[in-house]
């Protein structure tokens, strides 16, 4: 007798096979895979003869290749075969869980068939505060990379620059006087309607009014001192008022004067502006060394954030990186997610063996561990290990761990790799220094890491016995251009150091080496000497495009401040002449009391008799 409800169960799991034989044929699971890679690396990743069995549970390919994004016709790593096994549990769940994965036959750096590029719209972008620091360190070296020594020959076209300048300090300085005439308006008015003057006349007239001849009698020595009072304090209150007045004016008038020190900074903005269209250097150690291997620096640096980049987007399960704790609004609740023990995260590779060959036949071989999207459900952070030596006495050491267990995603990276061949290589981009290496032992060693935004990563390179390779005819190299070459092709050991540290708003980044003060003491008088007439010229082209703006404001302030400065002094001259008419009147009144003071007392104590 057969059991209706066995059979049932047997053809839904008759079906589910069908159904997922269906759904992940090998060119949808390949295409798909690609796409997200893609998207991932922005540029191509392509598998070759990619397979994919249910039944069996594996996946298998023939070739993978990754591609460069900064050099598209090369892959940042090529693999040869590849198959690994799938539990079958997990593919229920959508989930996709790798106990070991081993790649063998990984090459780096290979040459690619055809250009691995997509189209700028399908790029996926990284953290934005790693695209902002990779804009910060390109900023940084472009503004540095190619100084045009061959200008050295001519003198800069400084009409040519004025004409497509756009001076921003005119404009400004346009509306800073038409805020500063709005203002001086202001106070012209309110001292010309001011009633300080009305009212010193008027104390005047009161002072004069009072003769002290006729004062005969006690009563009219009374109303006379009391007249004298009231003078006095009609003379505090009007210098009270007048002591506002000149208080609030002094604050504008400091004002003004502060804002007129911003003038100076849009001038020198300007100034700067068209130095930078005349492509003159900042010629200085530092940027010596970012023209000369800033660009090769920043690639490095900027490939472990893309690396770090991209494992973020994949692996870190914040939405964003700068995931900020919220608070639930007053007597609202709060959902918090607790993770199941038992959950497997939707992807997980326990442990993938890594085991190739770098360009110059070094063998290698290393781990990572927990490759997982969400690694808060398995509680273990991302490791890397990889090593590699030969005879020659070159070495690998790469270590590396993806920590995301927490709110504040945290990666380090370390490299060291020695011993290696620098012939052929070319250890710069910059044009100053287009020779290749014929010979030569190499190492670089590198300590990235970022916590949260926090980015702080050291970079050094060591060249060691080296000799260059010719760069063809000196005849089209000007005198400058001939020094440098000289003086690098000359010497057997180049040791280059730079760093990053920082935040993505406020990031440090510099360069040295051993051949800065070399070089500057070879073309830095040189460079000066031939540069300094080209400043000249065009500081005294700035200063003739600024016409008479510059002039006509000074002119302003000057004035305007020391005529409302000349309102404000003859008021207060006005006000100490009136209390100097009231003390001498005063003062007689006095006299004239201590002559007649007997008889006056006695009248005055009669006044105020019953």
């Amino acid at each position: 007798m057969v059991r209706r409800n066995g059979i049932i169960f047997l053809s839904v799991i008759i079906a589910l096979f069908v159904l997922c034989t269906f759904l992940f044929s090998d060119q949808w699971l390949e295409t798909k895979i690609e796409n997200t890679a893609t998207s991932l690396n922005r540029a191509k990743v392509e598998i070759d003869d990619l397979e994919f069995s249910l039944i069996n549970l594996y996946l298998r390919w023939n070739r993978l290749q990754i591609t460069d994004p900064k050099n598209t016709m090369r892959n940042r790593i090529e693999t040869g075969k590849c198959e690994f096994d799938l539990e079958f549990l997990p593919l229920l769940s959508k989930k996709l869980s790798v106990e070991s994965f081993s790649i063998t036959g990984i090459r780096i750096n290979t040459e690619r068939s055809e250009d691995g590029a997509i189209d700028a719209d399908k790029k996926a972008s990284g953290p934005s505060f790693i695209q902002k620091a990779e804009d910060y360190l390109s900023k940084e070296v472009s503004s540095v990379v190619s100084p045009q020594f061959t200008s050295l020959k001519k003198a800069a076209n400084v009409d040519s620059i004025m004409r497509i300048l756009d001076l921003q300090s005119i404009p400004k300085i346009t509306a800073l006087r038409d805020s500063m005439n709005v203002k001086y308006t202001f106070w012209e008015k309110t001292l010309s309607e001011t009633e300080i003057e009305p009212e010193l006349s008027n104390v005047e007239l009161q002072i004069k009014s009072i003769d002290v001849n006729n004062l005969k009698s006690a009563d009219q020595y009374l109303a006379a001192a009391k007249k004298v009072d009231n003078i006095y304090e009609t003379i505090k209150s009007t210098s009270d008022k007048l002591s506002v007045l000149k208080k609030n004016l002094s604050a504008d008038l400091k004002n003004i004067n502060n804002q007129m020190l911003q003038v100076d900074d849009w001038v020198k903005e300007d100034y700067s502006r068209a130095l930078a269209l005349a492509k003159i250097p900042d010629m200085n150690t530092e940027n010596i060394s970012k023209m000369i291997f800033g660009e090769k620096i920043v690639d490095q640096l900027t490939t472990y954030l893309d690396y770090i980049a991209t494992a973020r987007k994949f692996t870190s399960r914040s939405d964003s990186e700068n995931a900020e704790k919220q608070s639930p609004p007053r007597l609202k609740g709060q959902d918090i997610y607790f993770y199941n023990k038992n959950a497997r995260p939707d992807f997980w590779i326990h442990k993938l063996e890594l085991s190739g060959y770098t360009n110059d036949n070094l063998k290698f071989s290393g781990l990572i561990n927990n490759i997982v999207s969400d690694q808060r459900q398995i509680g273990k952070t991302t490791d890397i290990a990889v090593e590699g030596k030969n005879d020659q006495g070159v070495k690998l050491d790469l270590t590396g761990n993806l920590n995301y267990l927490s709110d504040k995603p945290e990666e380090s990276i370390d490299l060291e790799y020695s011993g290696f061949s620098l012939a052929g290589y070319q250890i710069s981009k910059s044009k100053l220094l287009p020779n290749k290496l014929e010979n030569g032992k190499g190492t670089i060693q590198t300590e990235f890491s970022l916590k949260g935004d926090q980015i702080n990563g050291k970079l050094s390179f060591i060249g060691k016995n080296l000799a260059f390779s010719q760069s063809g005819s000196n005849n089209q190299l000007n005198e400058i251009e001939k020094i440098i070459q000289s003086v690098i092709t000359s010497i057997s050991t180049v040791d280059v150091s730079a760093g990053v540290a920082g935040t993505s708003d406020n990031l440090r980044f510099s360069i040295n080496s051993n051949i800065d003060k070399i070089l500057m003491n070879k073309i830095g008088s040189i460079v000066n000497e031939r540069f300094e007439k080209v400043k000249s010229d065009i500081r005294r082209g700035v200063d003739r495009a600024l016409g008479n703006n510059r002039a006509d404001l000074d002119k302003l302030i000057n004035e305007k401040g020391n005529l409302l400065d000349s309102e404000i002094n003859k008021y207060e001259q006005m006000i100490d002449k009136e209390k100097k008419i009231a003390d001498t009147k005063k003062k007689e009144i006095e006299d004239i009391y201590n002559k007649e003071k007997s008889k006056l007392q006695n009248q005055i104590m009669n006044l105020f008799k019953p």
